[in-house]
Order: C-alpha cells, then sequence, then structure tokens
C-alpha cells in the first residue's frame, strides 16, 4: 500500500506468483485515505483474486505484507478505529476459503528491503496512489478520526460565533478572542499538570 500524506490519495498494488505466472495487481483506493486502508486493500485484492480459482488449483496461499498494524488487526485481533467494513470482509474472506479448503498463511516482510516481490508492488501502490488523485468525492472514505475531527471544527465554528457576539464577557474578550485560546488556558492538558505539579513539588 502507498499513501500520499496521510490522509491523501493512496493506492494497493500486489504481485501475485502461481507456478511459473506473475500477476500483476493495483487499484486506486480513496483520494483522502490513510495507508493502513491501502494496505488493508491490497492483502484483500488478493483475496479476491485467489477466489476465483478453485481447490485444485490452489490450496494454499502464503501472503506477504510489510504491514505490522494490518497484520496484527487481521491475526492478532489488534483494534482499530477505522475500516471495520473492511477489516470484516477479509476475516470472511479468510474464513470462507479455509472453509473451502484452502490453507491461508499471513507473513510479514520488511518494507523497503530490495526484496523483488515487496518492492514491486510497491511501486504499483505508488502508481496507483497517484491514479487515486483523480477520484470522485464520493470515493473518498471517512474515518473515525476524520468524523470526530469535523464534529470538534463545526463545534469550535459555532462557540466561536456565540463568543464574538455576545454581550457578556467583553473584557475577557480582549484578552481571548480566540476559543481555542480560552480553552488552552482554561482547560490545560494533563501534562502540563503534572508538569506543574512536579515544579510546584520542588518549590516546597
Amino acid at each position: 500500500g502507498s499513501c500520499l500524506g496521510n490522509p491523501g490519495p493512496c493506492g494497493a498494488g500486489a504481485i501475485i506468483y502461481i507456478n511459473d505466472k506473475e500477476e500483476k495487481l493495483k487499484r486506486p483506493v480513496s483520494n483522502k485515505g490513510s495507508i493502513l486502508l491501502a494496505e488493508l486493500i491490497a492483502i484483500k485484492m488478493v483475496l479476491d483474486y485467489i477466489e476465483s480459482f478453485s481447490k485444485e488449483q490452489i490450496n494454499t496461499l502464503t501472503l506477504f505484507s510489510d504491514s505490522q498494524t494490518a497484520l496484527g488487526i487481521l491475526t492478532l485481533n489488534w483494534k482499530s478505529d477505522s475500516y471495520h467494513q473492511t477489516i470484516n470482509e477479509i476475516k470472511g474472506k479468510i474464513k470462507n476459503l479455509n472453509e473451502h479448503g484452502f490453507l491461508i498463511n499471513l507473513n510479514w516482510t520488511p518494507g523497503h528491503a530490495n526484496i523483488k516481490g515487496n518492492d514491486e508492488a510497491d511501486s504499483l501502490a505508488k502508481e496507483a496512489a497517484k491514479e487515486a488523485e483523480t477520484l470522485a468525492v464520493d470515493d473518498i472514505v471517512f474515518t473515525k478520526q476524520d468524523v470526530k475531527k469535523a464534529a470538534r471544527n463545526s463545534v469550535t465554528k459555532k462557540w466561536q460565533r456565540r463568543w464574538e457576539n455576545s454581550d457578556t464577557g467583553r473584557h475577557y474578550f480582549r484578552f481571548h478572542p480566540e476559543v481555542k485560546d480560552k480553552v488552552k488556558k482554561d482547560f490545560p492538558s494533563k501534562k502540563n499538570v503534572q508538569h506543574n505539579q512536579q515544579f510546584t513539588n520542588r518549590l516546597f
């Protein structure tokens, strides 16, 4: 998987070796996605391809990915805040292939280590990421973090308008016209509180 910015245009790429044949796959994923999404789609793309074969043609798939996060989510049940549908689809495909007699092995391989198949897949993913820049807005994949950020920005803008148009607190407004600045000063972070406490303890 490759992403031009995180989030940004992202794409997936894969190289499949079947006997003496080599199949190259690539797919533009989203014009506002993440590297994790691209890595997951790359794995899903390979599974989609393998589903077209019968057990007699292929009975074992050894899949290599340089994304420890994607592999951890799929094999070790690591938690993910996003892409639940994609993750569940991949797990469902693996389960379905196993039930039909396919043996699926997911393995990690180091990235950017001059490993032929992985480097070629990375090049395909980069090509796909560039193609993803032209995807329509409808193809944007929104994550849980995107929704939270949009909600925070919306609330902050509304609060800012109320603060600017309010008839009260005008003296305070002269020193703190920005809501963001007011929030930071009125509600210090836990880290800052701890530092202040440590400093106070040294004084006494």
